[in-house]
């Protein structure tokens, strides 16, 4: 038979035990608590990041001080940056945001290039809207 002095002491350890395990599953859910919230927000700066930017460069004609024009007619280009490098796009416009028309396709092997220059005779005379997408 065991002394009474040995029961408690045996019980006292038997509680640190449990509490242990309590401490150790709470640090695991914290930990994977932890985890899931950086993984999501990697997740969602990623998907956030890899979004193609359209900015349209307009160009006007220069002019001599006699009043002659010279150089490029008046016109277009786009700057494309946040590309994704070896993947095709499409520079496309919409005069009612419903019916898109491909203007170029462009390969790319750069994160940013520059689009072809259009005069405005070489675009549509209306008012339109432009955007990027992958061809592919």
């Amino acid at each position: 038979m065991r002394s009474r002095r040995q029961r408690r002491k045996r019980s006292q350890g038997m509680g640190q035990s449990i509490r242990l395990g309590r401490n150790l599953r709470r640090v695991r859910l914290s930990r994977n608590m932890i985890m899931k919230k950086i993984i999501l927000f990697l997740f969602l700066f990623s998907v956030s990041l890899n979004a193609a930017n359209l900015k349209i460069v307009p160009v006007q004609q220069k002019t001599l001080p006699n009043g002659n024009a010279y150089g490029l007619e008046s016109g277009i280009y786009f700057e494309l940056t946040n590309l994704e490098p070896f993947i095709m796009y499409k520079l496309q416009y919409s005069e009612d945001l419903t019916k898109w028309t491909d203007l170029v396709h462009l390969g790319t092997y750069k994160m940013s290039m520059t689009s072809p220059y259009w005069t405005w005779d070489e675009l549509p005379p209306q008012k339109c809207f432009f955007r990027i997408v992958v061809a592919w």
